[in-house]
């Protein structure tokens, strides 16, 4: 192959590739946007917007009491 050629190849591998980029770039965009938004989503409850708190869902159970006082029980929980 001549060089013409050669560099006639490379030109239209380099287009394509920017092509490829720029709609890469736009995704990239969008999702970006998405995760944001469900970020933003994920922080909101009962509390900063107008849900009701039925909606909030189940959270993690607190500690009781009686396992928080005893560190050697909640140690060997944590074990199993």
């Amino acid at each position: 192959m001549d060089l013409e050629a050669t560099v006639a190849v490379q030109a239209a591998i380099i287009a394509e590739l920017r092509a490829v980029n720029a709609v890469q770039a736009q995704t990239i965009a969008a999702l970006e946007a998405r995760v944001a938004e469900l970020e933003r989503r994920l922080g909101t409850d009962s509390s900063d917007s107008s849900k009701p708190p039925s909606s909030d869902g189940l959270r993690n159970d607190p500690v009781s009491r009686k396992r928080r006082d005893n560190p050697i029980r909640l140690a060997s929980e944590m074990m199993c």
